[in-house]
């Protein structure tokens, strides 16, 4: 950042609320408005927060805010959903552990087999979960009001039974979760409005069809309260009237609405063969090239390269061009290499049952006991195992478990799942403190050779080749520590 851009940031006083409509069919609304606010003068990438409620969308705004700043960037907006917000400020300021889809159907299951007298059986359990997800939106006023809320529009006794059942078993799965020290993904944003106070973003940008119902609308009073300024964009089309309606309650200012532009204009071609297509675009880069476009500029996408490379390679030699050809396979495609961002996804995610149960089950480990792989995932399952730090280091074969009681070493194999799993848990969690670059580096070798990882030598020598440039690029972002989310993320390319 320059002396000048420093200065610029300094002399916009007014605080900036602006609630904007963008006409369908303007790809490029979002960025144009952007630059027209003198965003990139007025804030810094990392003191932006953009939220959408698609993830595509959140993806694809993130380079379009970079794109203002026409300098090398080396931290970025944060760019995401409501609910992937909401589950970020969860996992950093929660002890709890968080339960997804699937972990609520196992839970679900468990208190079925617990009271036989239900209706319920393993075939309802997409059912329930569905009813839950619904009745947590839209009836937050707890479980007790919602069969005489029922009554009211059901005249079915059989079904009334099943909707009170239902219910019960929803309320006891909540209770559950509390005594567990865990919380659904569907109480996220609740559990978020109190984590709100942890960003430290000067200016929120919203945008996209927002249809907030009351848990939402309570997260965006909250942030909006917190964030000092604000730029709501809302797609003008009469979809989006209940989102506007929401953001036009806070009185942020209208900008007006300009004329939708024109949809941008396709052109198809058709050849007779692949190497005639490719001698197109050879001639149509080299057509670019006389008007001044330079090379590097110039992206030519093909819809299967493998098959593609030799005629390029061959064809584009006819015209002297020297194209530049990434093939090269993703790191992360190989198992070796996916286990090793798996330790990372593990303790990021919080010790899901099933992510631990996978790495210790996986043949890349191979200095995980044969007891923990024999025992882990049958004895984790039985003993109601989720999520969290402490289900697997206090309460996990605290005592020797049914499925254990008559095997005659069944002190020994609990001892060494126990010691295993608490050193395993320790080391992860080690990775998840803010160290510097050095020092996670350090430590994930350390996990790896106590694992026993295994690879071959050219795979080992890409992933510290990978390494090494997770260093530089701290280095040069003048970062002193890194995140395990950006480490992972580094790894991952």
């Amino acid at each position: 950042m320059t002396r000048n851009t420093r200065n610029a940031r300094n002399t916009h006083n007014t605080p900036l609320r602006l609630l904007a409509r963008r006409p369908l069919c303007s790809p490029g609304f979002t960025r144009k408005l952007l630059s027209e606010l003198k965003i990139a003068e007025r804030f810094a990438p990392q003191e932006i927060l953009y939220l959408t409620p698609n993830k595509r969308r959140a993806r694809s705004a993130l380079f379009e805010i970079l794109s203002l700043y026409r300098g090398n960037v080396m931290q970025t907006p944060t760019c995401l959903t409501i609910q992937t917000l909401a589950e970020n400020l969860v996992r950093a300021n929660s002890q709890k552990g968080i339960v997804d889809e699937r972990d609520r159907r196992f839970i679900l299951l468990k208190l079925i087999h617990e009271s036989r007298d239900l209706m319920f059986r393993e075939e309802h359990l997409g059912l329930l979960s569905t009813l839950y997800a619904k009745l947590r939106r839209h009836h937050p006023e707890g479980w007790a009001k919602i069969p005489p809320l029922a009554r009211e529009v059901i005249f079915d006794t059989d079904t009334e039974l099943r909707l009170k059942q239902a219910v019960e078993l929803l309320a006891r799965y909540d209770k559950y979760l509390e005594e567990q020290g865990l919380i659904d993904h569907e109480a996220l944003l609740e559990e978020a409005v109190a984590e709100i106070f942890s960003l430290s973003q000067k200016l929120l940008i919203l945008e996209g069809y927002f249809e907030p119902w009351k848990v939402e609308q309570n997260l965006f009073d909250a942030i909006l309260d917190h964030v000092p300024e604000v730029v709501v964009i809302i797609p003008d089309d009469p979809l989006a009237a209940e989102g506007e309606r929401f953001f036009l309650s806070y009185k942020l200012p209208q900008r007006p609405t300009p004329e939708p532009s024109p949809a941008p204009q396709s052109t198809w071609h058709r050849f007779p063969s692949r190497e005639d297509e490719v001698a197109a675009i050879a001639r149509r880069i080299c057509a670019l090239a006389e008007k001044g476009v330079y090379p590097d500029e110039i992206v030519v996408l093909f819809p299967a390269l493998e098959i593609y490379r030799p005629i390029v390679e061959r064809v584009f030699a006819r015209y002297g061009l020297n194209p530049r050809i990434s093939l090269r396979p993703r790191l992360e495609n190989f198992p070796a290499i996916r286990g090793v961002l798996d330790l990372l996804r593990a303790a990021e995610q919080g010790f899901r049952r099933r992510d631990v149960v996978g790495l210790c089950l996986s043949p890349n480990f191979k200095k995980v006991p044969e007891s923990v792989r024999r025992w882990v995932d049958v004895l984790s399952r039985e003993e109601g195992v989720i999520s969290g730090e402490k289900a697997w280091t206090d309460w996990f074969l605290s005592d020797v478990c049914s499925r254990l009681v008559d095997h005659h070493q069944a002190a020994k194999i609990v001892a060494e799942i126990r010691g295993f799993m608490g050193r395993f848990i320790k080391e992860l969690k080690r990775l998840l403190s803010s160290v510097s670059v050095e020092g996670f580096v350090k430590r994930l070798r350390r996990v790896l050779v106590w694992l026993g990882w295994e690879v071959d030598e050219k795979l080992r020598q890409g992933f510290e080749e990978i390494l090494e440039k997770l260093v530089r690029m701290t280095e040069l972002a003048g970062e002193a520590k890194v995140s395990p989310h950006f480490a992972r993320e580094t790894l991952e390319i």
